[in-house]
């Protein structure tokens, strides 16, 4: 994510023999990164749609979650008479569209837990704008923002809810999304980037885009409608999307292997690496 470090070694380096690899995330354009870009030999992003140019120096290598902590409950047991809980994780910015999910969740019955807070630096009336929105829409008993938390909070509101949001749009491939999904979850999301891990779900977890309130709304609605069995089915089949794509060994060792090689790993190579790590961690457990 340092661009201009890529600029100005990239020479030194490449004269020297050393490839260097940039590594971004971000749909941001400037010049410092089209100056990084032709200095290195390869671009590592966690998405195609997460680096801002068109290069073949590109090498998607997943976000890097960790599956391990963020996981469902061991011991979780469905509340059968609690109102459904949405959880949204992201910082208090129009970007995020928490407007959006507000919307949506006021057509319902649900309770809304909206977690993550204002930057600095960053415009002092969006918070301002959502809380007289909830007080607008009569829903202030069951919305709450709760502002920033710790990781392992943040994971016990994932473990808690319904259906997961996130409404980032298309050129921010946001990891909060990756972490409801790799707890079992449920997620909605409007960045058809995703639209790979959803698989058959896609219809009913993608909106048409991050102001579609009353797409928002008809979807948490169905899931709302499922039953907790169902839910769980679909939370399994996000999870193992995310472990597979997405992991910390995934992303790890898609990584490396650029840096040995500036390609990514083969199919089979990353099977026998998957398998080695699996072994690796089974003789632990011994």
């Amino acid at each position: 994510m340092m661009p201009l470090f890529a600029g100005l070694a990239g020479p030194l380096l490449s004269a020297r023999g050393i490839p260097t690899t940039l590594w971004y995330t971000h749909r941001a354009r400037s010049a410092q990164l089209r100056w990084g870009l032709a200095m290195s030999r390869t671009v590592v992003s966690a998405d195609e749609t997460s680096f801002p140019y068109d290069t073949d120096k590109l090498r998607v290598i997943g976000h890097g979650i960790d599956c391990e902590f963020y996981a469902p409950a061991p011991d979780q047991v469905a509340v059968g008479d609690a109102a459904p809980l949405v959880a949204q994780v992201a910082r208090l910015a129009a970007v995020k569209h928490q407007a959006t999910t507000i919307g949506a969740v006021a057509g319902t019955e649900a309770r809304l837990a909206l977690i993550g807070g204002a930057q600095a630096g960053s415009p002092q009336g969006y918070e301002k704008g959502l809380r007289e929105q909830i007080r607008r829409l009569g829903i202030e008993e069951r919305c709450r923002l709760l502002g920033d938390m710790p990781a392992a909070e943040v994971l016990e509101w994932y473990r808690r809810a319904t259906v997961a949001v996130n409404m980032s749009p298309a050129g921010l491939f946001d990891k909060a999304a990756l972490e409801s999904m790799a707890c079992g979850v449920p997620t909605v999301v409007c960045n058809p980037a995703f639209a790979p891990l959803l698989g058959e779900h896609a219809p009913l977890l993608l909106t048409a885009g991050p102001e579609d309130v009353g797409g928002l709304s008809q979807r948490l609605t169905r899931l709302f409608a499922l039953s907790a069995v169902e839910r769980a089915e679909i939370g399994a089949a996000l999870r193992e999307n995310v472990r597979r794509e997405h992991s910390l060994p995934a992303m790890t060792e898609r990584l490396l292997a650029v840096l040995r090689t500036g390609e990514l790993p083969s199919r089979r190579s990353y099977s026998r690496y998957r398998a080695a790590t699996r072994l690796r961690q089974h003789r632990l457990l011994l």
